[in-house]
């Protein structure tokens, strides 16, 4: 009878230990493990759907928004930028490319050109708040990144084209540099040096019939900011 109790108190003492094991180490384990499944399924399912409905691309996309190109700089791995073009020179300013509203608007190409135009000219807005894309071009204060800096590429249309810059400055009062139309070649080689002589250290630039690209941007240097308008302006010649 003794021996009987004593199997019995062993068979009881297994059981509570197989008990223990299981729910207070194992299955917490296999709990976790059929949760997890759950989440993959309902992930699965929700990635499912979203791809049957397609919503990954905002309505804007569908608009008719002219990308017209792709803007670089030599040897600068950190700026790259696409380029709009608009009906005007205002609806970028505040829009991107989907045509959703954006205080910071995207770099735009002067609605006035076209891809066969003497003079291209882009507009991107800068801050010195806020690291936009243009404020790379505030480098070119320095002559020595100029040196290792000087070329830049503008993809338009699919057309890869390279500009040399030959004059940096930034403008407070006089807007000439937007003009596109020229009645003379003379007219246009006085424009280009003018452009040139303005520049704030010395490129070496030889005045040529040459095609230009203008970048303008705001500046945001201290000894410009009690101007109302003051605008840093990166003057290049195509050579490719």
């Amino acid at each position: 009878m003794k021996k009987d109790k004593i199997v019995l108190l062993v068979g009881i003492y297994f059981f509570i230990f197989s008990y223990i094991h299981f729910f207070v180490r194992e299955r917490p384990k296999v709990i976790a493990h059929s949760y997890s499944n759950v989440i993959a399924k309902t992930v699965t399912k929700t990635v499912a759907k979203t791809r049957k409905l397609n919503i990954s691309k905002p309505k804007e996309v569908e608009k008719d928004y002219s990308n017209v190109g792709l803007l670089s700089i030599e040897n600068e791995d950190s700026f790259s930028s696409i380029v709009m073009q608009g009906e005007d020179n205002s609806y970028f300013l505040n829009h991107d490319q989907y045509g959703k509203e954006n205080i910071f608007g995207i770099p735009f190409l002067d609605y006035r050109v076209n891809d066969s135009s003497k003079v291209l000219i882009i507009y991107g807005h800068n801050s010195k708040n806020v690291n936009l894309p243009f404020k790379t071009f505030e480098n070119y204060y320095s002559k020595n990144y100029y040196d290792n800096h000087k070329y830049i590429d503008f993809v338009l249309k699919e057309e890869k084209r390279r500009y040399e810059i030959f004059s940096v400055f930034v403008e407070t009062e006089n807007w000439d540099y937007l003009d596109i139309d020229f009645p003379t070649q003379k007219s246009y080689y006085e424009h280009l040096y003018n452009l040139y002589k303005k520049s704030i250290y010395d490129t070496g630039y030889e005045v040529n019939d040459d095609e230009a690209l203008i970048i303008q941007t705001c500046s945001t240097k201290k000894e410009y900011q009690k101007f109302d308008k003051k605008f840093l302006l990166i003057i290049s010649r195509r050579v490719l």
